[in-house]
């Protein structure tokens, strides 16, 4: 069987996004934005939610349907993505070369997180690093990751993901190939598909396959 390739980004022929959805996202991206200010001036302990939705024009209540808590703003849809991640990782079964599919999938995903349409700001990059809660719930977010990998890697070999030292090892080093990346991506300027690109490049050079 072929190499899995994962579906394009976008698709120029898509129907535009219904007015509804198109103004979940600007109120998002407003919510974002406002944080993004707050935390920069203010810091993440001395703003609160109340602060954020006043500056967002929007309630309180609002402001907790679209993200569950001030760490979330900051994160954007990396859950869903994950799910997304996830499922397309299972239908590539059965696949040549997982390695291959993994990225091909994986860092797809990753790509449009950050430069889609609904991209990451690289201003909310920034702040994971400033604060202990943002930082957990990034090192947290990068443990699943490895955990979905870790799935996808031990059925190809058909064993225990959570035990299974090669499946383990093919997880942690793709993740952190990327993870090498996002400190850089939040410097304006820097590609982070043209990262990722050379990170696997330095990393495959000397690693592939077990």
């Amino acid at each position: 069987m072929a190499a899995y390739l994962a579906p394009p980004l976008a698709d120029p022929r898509a129907p535009r996004p219904s007015l509804k959805e198109r103004k979940r996202r600007q109120t998002s991206a407003r919510i974002v934005a406002a944080a993004v200010e707050l935390f920069t001036s203010r810091g993440f302990d001395a703003t609160t939610a109340d602060d954020i939705a006043a500056a967002a024009d929007c309630s309180r209540s609002t402001l907790f349907r679209y993200f569950g808590t001030k760490e979330d703003i900051l994160f954007g849809d990396v859950y869903v993505m994950l799910t997304q991640v996830r499922e397309a990782l299972a239908a590539a079964h059965p696949c040549d070369d997982p390695w291959q599919t993994a990225k091909d999938v994986g860092v797809a995903r990753f790509v449009e997180y950050f430069s889609g349409e609904s991209a990451l700001p690289r201003t909310c990059v920034r702040l994971w690093f400033t604060h202990p809660a943002l930082l957990r719930r990034y090192l947290d977010i990068n443990h699943q990751w490895e955990r979905v990998l870790a799935e996808f890697f031990a059925v190809d070999r058909g064993v225990d993901p959570a035990t299974d030292l090669v499946s383990q090892l093919r997880a942690c080093t793709a993740v952190s190939a990327v993870r090498s990346v996002i400190a850089a991506y939040s410097v304006p300027g820097t590609d982070v598909r043209d990262g990722i690109d050379d990170a696997f490049t330095l990393l495959e050079s000397g690693f592939h396959r077990s």
